[in-house]
C-alpha cells in the first residue's frame, strides 16, 4: 500500500497538467477527445517514466522495457475507457477521462508490482 501511496503521490502533478491540457485543447474542439486523450496521455506516461524508476522502482531489472510496453497500452486503454464513458454512456467527458484513467493507471501500478516483484 505504501507503493501505491508514493506512486500516486509522484504522478498527481503530471496527471494535473495533463488533465488541464486535455481540457484546454478539448474546449477547442479540434480533435475527437479520445485521439486528444491519447496523444496527451502517450506523451505524459513517458515523461513520469523516469521518475517512477528513481522513486519506486529503483533497483529493478527490466523496469523500462515493462514499463514501455506498458507505456504504449496505457493511451489506449485509457482513450477506450474514455470512449465508453463518454461517448456511449454519456458521462460528463472531465469525468469519464478521471474515472478511465484511475481504472487504467491501478491495473498498470499491480501490473508493474506484480512482474517487478523480487
Amino acid at each position: 500500500m505504501y507503493d501505491a501511496l508514493r506512486y500516486y503521490g509522484l504522478i498527481i502533478i503530471c496527471y494535473l497538467a495533463e488533465l488541464y491540457l486535455f481540457n484546454f485543447f478539448q474546449y477547442l474542439e479540434a480533435i475527437q477527445p479520445e485521439v486528444l486523450n491519447f496523444l496527451i496521455r502517450l506523451i505524459m506516461v513517458l515523461l513520469i517514466s523516469g521518475i517512477l524508476r528513481i522513486f519506486i522502482f529503483k533497483n529493478k531489472k527490466n523496469f523500462f522495457r515493462l514499463f514501455f510496453f506498458l507505456s504504449l497500452i496505457n493511451p489506449f486503454l485509457s482513450s477506450i475507457s474514455l470512449y465508453f464513458l463518454f461517448i456511449i454512456f454519456g458521462v460528463n467527458i472531465i469525468i469519464a477521462k478521471i474515472t478511465g484513467d484511475i481504472f487504467v493507471s491501478l491495473i498498470l501500478f499491480y501490473t508493474l508490482k506484480y512482474f517487478l516483484k523480487e
